[in-house]
């Protein structure tokens, strides 16, 4: 058997993921300054939520038609 002195290093054999693993890093520390460490990277690429003038209507409530019914059985399917 061939036994290597000294295994490989990982940067040597993987430049294009070590390259990667040094900028996730760098990104971690950035945020960790901002005081956003805790929050996934992910959420912050998140649009803002729509939020929508009108009121919504549940299933239960009742139906905005004045009929005295619950929504469900009255206008929600039309």
């Amino acid at each position: 058997m061939n036994f290597q002195a000294t295994p490989p290093r990982y940067e040597d054999e993987y430049p294009e993921d070590a390259k990667e693993l040094a900028e996730l890093c760098e990104e971690r520390a950035k945020r960790k300054e901002q005081g956003k460490h805790n929050t996934p990277i992910f959420l912050d690429a998140l649009p803002e939520p729509v939020i929508s003038g009108e009121v919504k209507v549940g299933r239960n409530d009742r139906c905005p038609c004045q009929s005295g019914k619950k929504f469900k059985k009255c206008c929600m399917n039309k």
